[in-house]
């Protein structure tokens, strides 16, 4: 938006400065004083052509600089109709603006401007598909050099068209010559020339603009079959885990009846491997039970989590690397939370922060946990540039982003928030914020 103001502004302050330039004037009468004294039309036709340039050039600047500065305000204030309400009452306006101040040079708003606003006007309505404004710019251009070989063209003059003094001493020049006849046959050439090229740019922009628009969406309509796939192998290997899941109750549930009949055995060794068996049965089952269902949740010490985290980080090739740091108030604070799929989250922080810290090149990775009122704070630390979450499915470490999700979806689901903050000594801080429980009871 920014560039199309500044660009129509610019247009429009050379057309301002090119009302004060005489040089086309200069021109032109040095090329009808040589058609005089060689009669050679050669120079009639150079002189027309100056004029048209000249004219035509200044015209693409007062209109085309316009129509960007309303497409630029239609664009800032959202109300689409300006773009198409402002230029037909500027225009005019800034005609009778030079004649007001007496310029040097002064343009009739005749039939000729008239007509080239409608039909620019229109182009504006056949190229609205075409979001690049060089396009209209070029497409534009043509139109109004078309139309401004009309006005040299000496038949025409009765109609209205080319009533300038420079346009009216060519085509003058062209009668007492007696070759008004083969100045207006090519001029009409160019006019038609010029108009082909204007409609077929139109057409080809306009179609290259429809088939860029029918790429794109192709192109979304792939990502979005692609991301399906990804969702649908997502959703299949979750249900093949339930499944797995599903299974293992079935031993599980053997187990744990074996072993409650080993611990009321009244041999005490035997009692005490039974209740060995029974507790930690127990434990798988509630494992089980927090991968099955998403909302299961268990009563757990702050320590238990950073520990049970740790135990899946240590055996990890970067695992050693990572440093923990906790005050015993802190870890002492129970929290009830679905601890497998908690700890997963922490670890795919981790893992994020173990990707981030080797892009430094000096590995950094800490976590922590402190007290914070009625919560507890988990913060995981990295020294690497600096990394936060990027679009849905897409991750600035060039991942699929799958793992941010989750994490996303664990913290909403347990009431808990997150936060990426900057380290000051260089890195990311990922503050994770666990409401405390209340009461725990068995």
């Amino acid at each position: 938006m920014k560039y199309k103001g500044k660009t129509g502004l610019a247009m429009l302050a050379l057309w301002f400065l090119s009302r004060f330039s005489l040089y086309t004037l200069i021109v032109v009468r040095s090329a009808l004083e040589r058609a005089i004294s060689f009669d050679d039309s050669f120079y009639l036709v150079m002189a027309s052509s100056m004029v048209v340039a000249s004219n035509a050039a200044k015209a693409v600047l007062l209109y085309c600089g316009w129509f960007l500065i309303a497409e630029a305000a239609a664009e800032k204030t959202g109300r689409e109709f300006i773009s198409w309400i402002l230029p037909p009452l500027v225009i005019p306006l800034s005609y009778q603006l030079t004649a007001y101040f007496r310029l040097p040079s002064v343009p009739q708003f005749g039939f000729a401007a008239f007509f080239t606003l409608l039909s620019v006007v229109f182009l504006q309505y056949i190229c609205r598909s075409v979001s690049r404004s060089g396009y209209k710019i070029l497409i534009q251009s043509m139109f109004i050099l078309a139309i401004h070989w009309l006005e040299v063209i000496p038949p025409l003059t009765r109609r209205g068209l080319g009533m300038g003094e420079l346009s009216l001493s060519v085509k003058t020049l062209a009668e007492l010559m007696g070759k008004d006849k083969m100045l207006g046959a090519i001029c009409f050439i160019f006019f038609a020339f010029s108009s082909i090229v204007a409609l077929l740019m139109a057409r080809l922009f306009v179609s290259y603009e429809k088939q860029l628009s029918q790429l794109n969406l192709i192109r979304a309509r792939e990502r979005d079959l692609i991301r399906m796939r990804h969702e649908q192998a997502r959703a299949r290997l979750y249900q093949e885990l339930q499944l797995l899941v599903h299974d293992l109750k079935r031993p599980l549930t053997v187990i744990v009846g074996l072993a409650n009949l080993l611990s009321l055995s009244k041999d005490g060794g035997v009692a005490a491997h039974g209740g060995i068996i029974l507790e930690s049965a127990e434990g798988m089952d509630q494992m089980i039970n927090e991968i099955r269902t998403p909302d299961a949740e268990r009563c757990v010490s702050a320590g238990e989590l950073i520990n049970y985290t740790m135990s899946q980080v240590r055996p990890l090739p970067w695992g050693e690397n990572v440093v923990v740091e906790a005050g015993q108030d802190a870890l002492a604070v129970k929290l009830k939370i679905n601890l497998i799929r908690f700890s997963r989250a922490l670890v795919n922080l981790l893992d994020n922060a173990r990707h981030a810290s080797e892009i430094s090149g000096d590995c950094f990775i800490k976590i922590s946990a402190q007290k914070s009122g009625k919560s507890v704070v988990i913060d995981i630390e990295d020294n690497g540039p600096g990394f936060t979450p990027g679009k849905k499915g897409v991750s600035s470490l060039g991942s699929s982003g799958l793992g941010l999700l989750f994490v996303k979806q664990v913290i909403e689901d347990g009431n808990c928030t997150i936060q990426y903050k900057k380290r000051p000594e260089g890195g990311t801080l990922c503050a994770v914020t666990v409401p405390a429980a209340g009461e725990c009871g068995e």
